[in-house]
């Protein structure tokens, strides 16, 4: 018998509750049953390649009794969240309970362990006053294969050679530091400027879609060198480093040249220059 249950993500109590004949139906060979019912084992999947966010839990209770347990009250708690229900127990077996944690060790919290507090009580649990209490934890460890995208990569040389002239851009984008669960991504990057226009108080933003993770110190962009006829004979250009920057839970950060006075504006140009992170994790479970 498979009973699955919600943790919820913001403080709700059981979001969901459905009963399935999937119980192991026969008692474990090669072991001596106990008189009475037990927490068997606590799991949790997936456990290799986790890329964070949402967990399946599965509590193993044992009923070592020629009896079966009618009123077992089986509670779970992650976070301060607290999941729980009733359920019977065949005798002599071991029944499984499904939990869906929709938030897992998902964001900023993926590199940090989560603990699992499991409770269950009933007239047959072989414990002091009926109840068993016992805390696991899932902590994790991590690797993170980053990416670089740039858009502007699928367009003709041309094209971009059209797009740069009279611009201030992004032209480079290199990591210096690969992100980990115990240190921070740390970047360079280039400016280049094929303008006539110095670019004072510039900054490079890293940004996800739900915020901005870190800028860049201010500098100043040099202008481009043109000869009397126009023609762009050398580009101005800085080169600067962005230490330090935290994109645990981000899976996506696209690089920006912003001009906060607002006096270049229009002349900045974005090549659409991305990093992908991609966490891959594998999780182990113990008990405290």
């Amino acid at each position: 018998m498979r009973t699955w249950l919600a943790v919820g993500a913001a403080g709700a109590v059981l979001v969901s509750m459905m009963m399935a004949a999937t119980a192991t139906a026969q008692p474990r060979r090669g072991v001596v049953e106990s008189a009475g019912v037990t927490l068997d084992s606590f799991s949790v999947s997936p456990t290799i390649g986790y890329p964070g966010g949402p967990l399946v839990l599965d509590v193993a209770v044992h009923n070592g009794r020629p009896v079966a347990e009618p009123q077992l009250m089986v509670m779970v708690g992650a976070a301060g969240l607290l999941t729980s229900a009733r359920r019977e127990i065949p005798a002599m077996t071991t029944s499984h309970i499904g939990i869906d944690d929709p938030g897992g060790l998902g964001g900023p919290n993926l590199c940090s362990p989560r603990d699992y507090a499991i409770q269950i009580n009933g007239a047959g649990v072989n414990a002091p006053n009926n109840t068993i209490s016992q805390t696991y934890r899932v902590s994790p460890t991590c690797a993170f294969k980053t990416q670089i995208v740039i858009q502007e990569d699928q367009a003709a040389p041309d094209r971009v050679d059209a797009w740069h002239q009279s611009h201030m851009y992004l032209s480079a984008f290199t990591i210096h530091t690969e992100p980990s669960c115990t240190s921070a991504l740390t970047v360079t990057v280039t400016i280049a400027n094929q303008t006539r226009d110095v670019g004072h108080h510039l900054q490079v933003a890293l940004v996800t879609p739900t915020g901005e993770l870190k800028r860049s110190a201010p500098f100043d962009l040099p202008a481009g060198v043109f000869a009397a006829n126009g023609t762009l004979q050398r580009m101005g250009s800085v080169t600067l480093g962005i230490p330090d920057v935290n994109v645990i839970g981000s899976n996506k950060v696209n690089a920006k040249l912003v001009d906060p006075a607002g006096k270049v504006t229009t002349e900045i140009y974005d090549p659409g220059i991305s990093l992908m992170v991609t966490p891959h994790c594998t999780l182990g479970v113990h008990r405290l």
